[in-house]
């Protein structure tokens, strides 16, 4: 076990947020599905809604969010609409149900995919579908992602009279030769612009995405990035580790020798340290590893779909839901979905998480708090009626031998040596079962 803890040892990718890991479901368990997720029941408590625009104009070299292309030769809209109106059965089935009738909704992300694709009277209709068929909170936040070459002027002004509050732009870097090597849609130009147009469109939120650690990016072209990003002062900024999954175009371009070597995982963690201490310098705080927010714009859909752990239903294609300590995913093909639709399956759990216990559930609750370096023992027991340092005491009292952890009587803190292997530990409490799966 300790060897799992071994700094940058290397570890298998594991998506924590699809955890327990999602399986292919049979036709028996698809059709068990609505019986488990018990949506006759009322759930006294808030929920989380997550509705995906799955389609891209084009596949980013190492992306795990890709699902489809935007078809050619098609009307954009048409397509689109098409597709929305699919969605809105499934919203409109779901806000009948007595599981979240009479529940509030605290947060909704529309993700992707390319939300951006959508034009603005589409999005109002989400947000007008969604406020007709649930309760949403008065303070509801509302996210809309996309790419900085799909935005104007008038594009913002219209979504956010039509509800959107908050606003991610996927900058991923203000510099045309990193963007050319991870295959970005979009150039320095249009990150510039969108970002200014947002700012004084005056969203409550903008929230923007930046990439560390890429193939041949250097320690100084990282710091541009983070002092360039500073200079606009957006309300929340995200940081992600750039990712070389197997079988990606990252991958057989360094293997052909036109994209450098990956960039260690001790260079990576350089550049996380820095930037945080200069993000945290500027007012920023770090609501989970690498999300900052100045005060009082902490992302809820993030507070309640993962720290706290509150049900959330995924619309649309690719979308996950956590409904009923179950987590299931509709399939990535749109063509699928809608054929789904039309036969009166909306409740579409194409894959489940089919062999999860208990204790998997526990472990998925500590996966998403040690991302903010605190794990309340409080708020865990009162949740699982149970204390986590005696459901995994063999992993805790390993943690806090080698200083990793501090335990405290509230709260587990992640130390700053700790800090540095954090997806280590992490590892140290998922289900070996489960290897086979990954």
């Amino acid at each position: 076990m300790l060897s799992i803890l071994d700094l940058y040892s290397k570890l298998p990718y594991i998506n924590f947020y699809q955890y327990p890991p999602l399986i292919k479901a049979s036709q028996q368990q698809m059709t068990n599905l609505e019986q488990i997720l018990q949506l006759d029941k009322t759930l006294s408590d808030v929920f989380t809604i997550y509705l995906s625009i799955p389609f891209c104009q084009s596949h980013c070299n190492s992306c795990i969010f890709f699902k489809e292309l935007l078809p050619k030769n098609v009307n954009k809209i048409d397509f689109l609409q098409d597709y929305l109106d699919y969605v809105f059965k499934q919203i409109e089935f779901f806000g009948r149900t007595q599981r979240f009738s009479k529940s509030i909704c605290k947060a909704i992300y529309i993700g992707g995919g390319t939300p951006s694709l959508l034009d603005s009277k589409q999005v109002e209709q989400i947000v007008y579908n969604l406020r007709k068929n649930f309760r949403l909170a008065d303070d509801v936040e509302i996210t809309l992602e996309g790419n900085p070459s799909d935005f104007t002027k008038e594009y913002f002004k219209e979504i956010h009279s039509g509800g959107i509050n908050r606003l991610s732009l996927g900058i991923q870097s203000f510099q045309n030769n990193t963007l050319q090597k991870i295959g970005s849609p979009h150039i320095t130009e249009n990150n510039l612009n969108a970002l200014s147009w947002a700012m004084k469109e005056n969203f409550y939120t903008v929230n923007c995405d930046l990439l560390y650690g890429i193939p041949g990016q250097t320690f100084s072209e990282w710091k541009y990035e983070i002092r360039k990003i500073l200079s606009f002062s957006p309300q929340s900024i995200t940081i992600y580790s750039y990712i070389i999954h197997d079988n990606s175009r990252t991958k057989k371009l360094i293997k052909k020798g036109i994209l450098d070597s990956p960039i260690s995982e001790e260079d990576k963690y350089k550049m996380y340290a820095w930037a945080s201490k200069i993000l945290k310098e500027n007012d920023y705080i770090e609501q989970r590893k690498g999300n900052f927010h100045l005060k009082n714009h902490e992302q809820l859909y993030g507070l309640y779909s993962y720290i706290k752990m509150k049900e959330s239903i995924g619309f649309g294609v690719g979308a996950y839901s956590f409904i009923n300590e179950n987590l299931f995913k509709i399939g990535n093909s749109s063509k699928e979905y809608k054929e789904k639709i039309k036969d009166g399956r909306v409740i579409i759990g194409d894959f489940q998480s089919i062999y999860s216990t208990r204790r998997n559930i526990m472990e998925r609750y500590i996966f998403h708090n040690l991302s903010t370096y605190d794990l309340n023992r409080l708020e865990f027991k009162n949740r699982f009626k149970r204390d986590p340092i005696n459901v995994f005491v063999d992993e805790f009292k390993l943690l806090e031998k080698n200083n990793f952890i501090k335990i405290q009587k509230e709260n587990v803190l992640i130390t700053e040596k700790g800090k540095k292997r954090l997806e280590n530990i992490m590892y140290l409490f998922y289900d070996k079962h489960f290897n086979k799966f990954i």
